[in-house]
């Protein structure tokens, strides 16, 4: 099953923390994971500073704070210092995943 094949009501329902539910048959390249949950980043987030990638709701949280990476500053007079990263978004929901069922046979 592709992550782009789900349906998206079923995605919404995943952690707030970020990442999936889903587990990831393919390896997930260091460059998709979230560098403060660790995880696959959800609805991924890349930063101007460093080009590092965040789930965004990790990065949310740290809205008035530095990057965690870099330590430059994330909000500079009203401005987010980061975009929707939609190259990666697109390279983590094309990774194959275990059906919801597998467990079950």
């Amino acid at each position: 099953i592709l992550l782009q094949q789900l349906d998206t009501r079923e995605m919404a329902s995943s952690s707030a923390q970020g990442s999936y539910e889903h587990e990831f048959i393919d390896a997930v390249r260091d460059d998709l994971i979230c560098q403060i949950c660790h995880l696959p980043a959800r609805d991924p987030q890349q930063t101007t500073c460093c080009g590092k990638v965040y789930c965004k709701s990790c990065i949310n949280r740290l809205q008035s704070s530095d990057c965690p990476n870099c330590e430059c500053c994330l909000v500079s007079e009203g401005s987010k210092q980061y975009f929707p990263d939609k190259a990666s978004d697109r390279r983590i929901k094309l990774l194959k995943t275990k059906c919801d069922h597998h467990k079950k046979g």
